[in-house]
């Protein structure tokens, strides 16, 4: 079955100029999996649905799901976590990557499945999708900010998760059983930038 991992990163020390839109700053895949790398300062459209996901674990924890006015509460949810997300990037920039690729999911004992999404537990080992993207993702990082040596930029990760797409589209979340202040200055994004960050990218 697809899945679609989803890893947010605010990058300290870049501006970003609305009209100049979403930047792919690397995209590279083999025969299993894909994954790139987009400068946005827009990221909610990415985040979307690991903040749904989000949103639903916490109704799980507080046995919340099936309630009448789920719909709404899930929707009040998500927009605090996007606007919580916007408080913390402020005028920082956003750094997506997005993994793809096949896996085998347990699907024999799903939690919940409603017409937008599908509930379960332990449904995919999410450790082992993540580590598939973890060396290129670092690879990635320190390519960027070798490209940017000049005014170093800070890095912090916000959030990430994982989950799965059926043959509808529809998405489907698994979930586990277990459960300072720093001062900074910032440069633009340029095309010079951009294509120094790819070819160190290439290079590593």
């Amino acid at each position: 079955m697809r899945f679609k991992y989803i890893s947010l990163y605010q990058i300290r020390g870049l501006t970003h100029k609305p009209a100049e839109g979403d930047i792919q700053l690397h995209a590279k895949e083999n025969d299993t999996i894909s994954l790139k790398a987009v400068l946005t300062d827009k990221p909610d459209q990415y985040c979307y649905d690991i903040d749904r996901a989000l949103s639903l674990g916490n109704f799980l924890l507080r046995g919340m799901v099936g309630q009448q006015d789920e719909s709404a509460q899930i929707k009040e949810n998500i927009e605090n976590i996007q606007k919580s997300r916007r408080g913390k990037i402020e005028d920082s920039e956003a750094l997506i990557f997005i993994g793809e690729g096949k896996t085998e999911a347990d699907l024999n004992q799903p939690l919940r499945d409603t017409d937008d999404y599908t509930l379960g537990f332990d449904i995919i080992n999410k450790e082992d999708i993540v580590s598939l993207f973890k060396d290129e993702i670092n690879s990635t990082l320190a390519a960027f900010c070798l490209a940017s040596e000049r005014i170093p930029l800070q890095i912090k990760h916000l959030r990430s998760g994982v989950f799965l797409i059926d043959e509808q589209a529809k998405p489907i979340y698994s979930f586990s059983l277990t459960g300072s202040g720093e001062a900074y200055s910032s440069i633009p994004i340029t095309a010079e930038l951009i294509k120094e960050a790819q070819g160190q990218n290439q290079s590593c």
